[in-house]
C-alpha cells in the first residue's frame, strides 16, 4: 500500500468512528499507534 493510500485509509477510519470534541480518547490512541508503528518515538 502506498503512503497516500495509507493516509486515505486512516482518514476514512477516523471519520467512521467520530468522537466528541475534547473526548478523543480512541482517536488519540489510534494516532499514537500509527506513529509508533512507523518508528516514531513519542515524548
Amino acid at each position: 500500500m502506498s503512503f497516500e493510500q495509507q493516509l486515505i485509509s486512516w482518514r476514512r477510519e477516523l471519520h467512521q468512528n467520530p468522537e466528541l470534541s475534547l473526548q478523543e480518547v480512541a482517536t488519540t490512541a489510534r494516532i499514537r499507534d500509527w506513529l509508533q508503528s512507523g518508528g516514531l518515538t513519542l515524548l
